[in-house]
């Protein structure tokens, strides 16, 4: 999630009115015991108090940001997020409002549902070993603490498809950047286990695994998962070489070499949740994801985050739109799919920079996206399967238009196979369909079947593939459906 963090602890000044401080110039009503108790507190070992921020505006979010706020969400009125005394100042500064929550929500929970590190990797073998002509399992990387010598956590891609890959439009799903993140890697997991169990089986399923090139990366942060395992609220990778005490660590979505490195929404502080590290890639993890996403052409990135419910694109970093109107169009499209996300370009919140989809997309042209899971860090597991259901027609339309983004602007049909015929539902507009067998032709090369029909009759011997789409009135052919024809 976009939530910038924690600066190292400064004296401060605040005042209280009735549980919501009024921060600026001319301060009145202020209760001296309500400021002596926050002193008290950070004084005394606290480090984080957990708030609500009121009235503010991007470019206050921004300014927040930048100081080190962890935010956490961002509503129409308020920003929730952690704060420790050195955010007073910018707080006081920009004459804002806040309450303060109580502390448990700043307590995290790693219930029983939930795959643990070890856990994961166990798993993603023996998919590998059951599926092997379609799911191999690599080593893409290390978690930091392997470089050190003081674990040996590794970072490891899911790499699904048919035969000879490497000219075949390449899909990459990521989860885990940030440890407290937890449902990430669980849909990610879930997305693999989908594509291998139902290959042969569901026809769309069949016809990316056959066409794609897919990669999934369950946990960019192998560290900090096991860190998240033992209920801490951690956020960052465990690289504790640059200074920060207890609280050292990179944030891995903040250390891209993306759009103004080290600029708006990230810290310089070790012990900051947004520091961005000493360098770009500085971190083991995130060169491991650099050389994924250079060793092949990605059509499409896909990053999953909690939470906010949201659907984002490029840019992050700057007050622009980006260039590539698909980027949008998708977007769009996909929260159509789950009308509780709301689609926006990133910058919407506030500006972020170093974070992995803008660093795709400037220097590799990935359509990337970053996808914001649910209301909360750490859900209970039985919101597991709510939450998968709720992000895969994302996935899965990421990976039907991967041959050709523009298909966003053609029609999308609805196919059924039966009895050797496909019944084609057709959206107004249409101008042609036509049909191809085992797999996809060039567009307005395959079998015709008149619009002025929904019924395509199919002679064939056998259980085959065939893929079906359709020209809208602007001549742009959408995606292909596919089904079995018997």
């Amino acid at each position: 999630m976009k939530k910038p963090g924690r600066k190292a602890a400064l004296a401060f000044s605040i005042a209280i009115i009735s549980g919501c401080a009024t921060l600026g110039g001319n301060q009145t009503g202020i209760q001296s015991d309500s400021i002596d108790t926050l002193r008290a507190q950070f004084s005394s070992g606290t480090r984080n108090i957990l708030v609500d921020v009121y009235q503010t505006d991007k470019s206050q979010l921004t300014k927040l940001a930048e100081a080190g706020m962890d935010i956490w969400e961002v509503k129409k009125t308020y920003a929730r997020g952690s704060i420790t005394a050195d955010q007073i100042k910018t707080l006081n500064d920009l004459g804002l409002k806040f309450k303060r929550l109580p502390d448990q929500r700043m307590k995290g929970g790693f219930d029983a549902g939930y795959r643990t590190f070890d856990k994961m990797v166990v798993e993603m073998k023996e998919l590998a070993a059951k599926y092997p002509n379609i799911c191999k399992l690599k080593d893409i990387g290390d978690g930091w603490e392997k470089t050190q010598k003081l674990a040996d956590r590794d970072i490891w891609a899911l790499h699904i498809g048919t035969g000879d890959t490497t000219a075949k439009p390449a899909v990459l799903f990521v989860g885990n950047h940030h440890a407290r993140e937890i449902v990430t890697p669980e849909v990610v997991l879930n997305m693999a286990h989908l594509l291998c169990e139902q290959y042969g089986k569901d026809a769309d399923i069949t016809s990316y695994v056959e066409n794609r090139d897919i990669w999934l990366v369950a946990t960019a942060n192998p560290d900090g998962h096991l860190k998240a395992e033992k209920g801490a609220m951690w956020r960052k990778n465990t690289d504790n070489s640059n200074g920060g005490g207890t609280s050292g660590g990179v944030d891995l979505n903040r250390n891209y070499d993306g759009y103004d490195f080290g600029g708006a929404g990230c810290s310089h502080y070790a012990s900051s949740d947004t520091y961005c590290g000493p360098k770009p890639f500085s971190e083991p993890e995130t060169q491991a994801m650099r050389d994924l996403m250079l060793s092949r052409k990605f059509t499409f990135l896909m990053t999953f985050h909690s939470y906010g419910n949201l659907i984002m694109w490029p840019w992050q970093g700057k007050n622009e739109p980006p260039a590539d109107q698909r980027l949008a169009a998708i977007g769009k499209k996909m929260g159509a799919y789950t009308p509780s996300y709301t689609p926006e370009q990133g910058n919407e919140l506030y500006l972020t920079t170093g974070d992995d989809t803008d660093w795709a997309y400037m220097k590799t042209g990935a359509l990337a996206y970053c996808i914001e899971i649910g209301n909360e860090f750490m859900p209970h597991s039985n919101k597991l399967k709510q939450h998968f259901e709720e992000v895969k027609p994302f996935m899965l339309y990421a990976l039907k238009v991967a041959d050709n983004p523009a298909r966003v602007w053609g029609p999308e049909l609805s196919v059924q196979s039966q009895s050797g015929s496909i019944q084609a539902k057709l959206p107004a507009g249409v101008q042609k369909v036509e049909y191809f067998l085992d797999r996809p032709g060039i567009d307005g090369k395959g079998i015709a079947l008149s619009p002025n029909s929904n019924t395509l009759s199919i002679k064939s011997v056998g259980r085959r593939l065939a893929y079906v789409h359709a020209v809208g009135a602007n001549g742009q052919w959408g995606p292909f459906q596919s089904v079995w024809t018997n």
